[in-house]
Parts: C-alpha cells; structure tokens; sequence
C-alpha cells in the first residue's frame, strides 16, 4: 500500500497505514477482458476489468515523456510500460503476497482497482483499522530509531477484504465496502458483482 494512501474498512478506528510485503506483478501474457456493457449511476461509478499484466507498468503508462525518461535512468522496462494501455476507472489486477519459496502456492493478497474518482491505483490487501490477531512489530532505522507497528494477522496469509465470484469474468465482489482515505481521493463505495459503486 502507497504510504499515501490510507484504506479502512467501515465502522472502526483509523490507524497509520503500515509496511506491508506484497509479491511483485507475475507478468502473463497480458490481456484485458471486456467490462460489463450495462450502464453505471451518475455518480464516480465503474465496472471493473480484470488484467493480467503489471498494474504498475498500467500506472506509470500515464506518465510523461520526461518522467519516464527520468524513471529509465534508473530501472528497465521503459519500452514494455509505453506498449502498456494506461489504468481507466474500474481496471483490477490480482495481487499476491511475496513468499520466498517459489514452489509455494500463491496467497492473495488482494486486489489492485483503478478508482473511479481519482483515477490512481489503490491496492485493497490490508485494511487500516483491521486488528484481527494483531500483532506488534518493529524496526530500526539507519540513526538506530525503533520504529513500533502494528500488523493484524491477515498479513502474509489472507486479506482484510472477503473477495467473492470471478474476477476473471468481471464479477468480483468485496466485502466490506472499500473506503479510500487520502487528501487527493475519499472514494467510498461497494465493488458488488465488478460494478464498482460510490455510497
């Protein structure tokens, strides 16, 4: 999850986002299904379309010419992100945890939807305000400040969301309803069978 952006599930306390270990893309070969032909409310509304490919290459397809020439002086890929169609309001991509056993089976972690209202990428994995089997964590920095956290037990094995239906066929849903709470967004509102729908 984007230090900026901060997502809770409905009817608790916000807490401060936290670290969290999230599998890089598995990159197939990269399609996109069509959405849903039925038409959504006046308000920020999608339906959702289910990719394969990087919901990061999909994110930084927005980019400029100079932001990505000054991305590429530092990383590959930059010809793979131009052939890459830009996230649209309702694009969701499946996201794992990091496991460091290949062979391991893959756990989801959650999903990454493009939001209807501020067109940035959210990642739905682990809620804010989730203390399920919490349990306190820490790490120090290089000047040897510990730093305290909190990570409730969904993280590394589940997520704070119950994900029901095909994704694949463009009828996810969550539960509960995703809130995102940041300055630039506030997007709150239901993912029922891949329409994406705002309170």
């Amino acid at each position: 999850m984007h230090p900026s952006k901060q997502h809770r599930l409905v009817g608790s306390r916000v807490l401060r986002p936290r670290p969290q270990m999230l599998a890089a893309p598995r990159l197939a070969a990269p399609r996109l299904l069509p959405a849903a032909s039925a038409p959504v409310g006046p308000k920020h509304d999608a339906h959702m379309r289910f990719r394969t490919d990087s919901w990061h290459d999909a994110k930084r397809a927005k980019w400029t010419d100079e932001q990505l020439k000054e991305w590429s002086e530092t990383h590959e890929g930059i010809e793979r992100i131009r052939a890459t169609p830009p996230a649209q309001p309702g694009d969701t991509w499946r996201i794992f945890w990091h496991k460091n056993d290949e062979s391991a089976p893959d756990v989801l972690a959650g999903y990454a939807i493009c939001c209807p209202t501020c067109r940035g990428i959210h990642c739905w994995t682990t809620a804010s305000n989730c203390h399920w089997q919490e349990t306190e964590h820490s790490w120090t920095d290089q000047a040897g400040v510990i730093h305290k956290y909190k990570v409730c037990g969904h993280s590394g094995k589940s997520s704070c969301w119950t994900w029901t239906n095909s994704a694949e066929e463009n009828k996810l849903t969550a539960r509960a309803s995703l809130w995102a709470q940041s300055p630039d967004c506030g997007w709150h509102g239901f993912l029922t069978d891949g329409i994406l729908k705002e309170c």
